[in-house]
């Protein structure tokens, strides 16, 4: 999407939004981190890749921006990784589907620093994880 921003989307068929591409460059231009133990290289050119999640600790301590997990969020919650958890909830009932956090391995305690209705009928809901 951002070599060529006119062009269709691969996976929607669609010719990306004003925002759909912002995004895509904001997201070019933003270090990334991949834990996997299989991966040898990616596509993007600022991401690294780490093999465990010491390594992401350690990355954590370092001074600097905060780090956000998309996907995988119950392995770094179950390593104690987690300071902040960020929700969408969507007014749609599905009557079926993926339990969230099902290999979660112990009880989190939550504090709601934040819920937001938006404009979509979305809401945004903040939690800190209390230790």
């Amino acid at each position: 999407m951002v070599k060529n921003p006119t062009g269709v989307l691969p996976f929607g068929g669609k010719v990306p939004t004003k925002n759909e591409i912002a995004y895509a460059r904001l997201a070019d231009k933003t270090p990334h981190i991949v834990v996997s133990r299989t991966l040898d290289r990616v596509e993007w050119k600022t991401t690294r890749i780490v093999r465990d999640l010491e390594e992401i600790r350690r990355l954590k301590q370092q001074p600097g921006k905060n780090m956000y997990v998309v996907g995988g969020a119950t392995l770094v919650m179950n390593a104690g990784l987690i300071d902040e958890l960020r929700l969408m909830v969507n007014p749609v009932v599905l009557g079926g589907g993926k339990a969230l956090f099902k290999s979660v391995k112990e009880r989190h305690a939550l504090k709601l620093v934040q819920a937001k209705p938006l404009k979509s009928g979305k809401v945004s809901l903040i939690y800190a994880t209390q230790s």
